[in-house]
């Protein structure tokens, strides 16, 4: 995947993750992986979006372990 391709990815990870409910949600690099930083109900959250998913499913794969993660923050 393109580098490219791997921004317009993360851009769409961080506004769902934003309509999720977390904030101050940014898009850093770990090595070659994209990362989402942000906080949920005061904590801190990090999450890494596969540089290359390995099949069809990597983009609902991740949305859902966002919306999982915003769920089990929830007090």
């Amino acid at each position: 995947m393109s580098r490219n391709c791997q921004l317009k990815y993360a851009r769409d990870a961080k506004r769902f993750a934003e309509r999720c409910g977390f904030g101050n949600v940014s898009v850093g690099y770990l090595r070659r992986h994209p990362v989402l930083r942000g906080v949920i109900n005061g904590k801190p959250i990090r999450v890494v979006i596969p540089g290359t998913p390995g099949d069809q499913r990597g983009r609902q794969n991740l949305y859902a372990g966002l919306r999982r993660l915003a769920r089990e923050a929830r007090p």
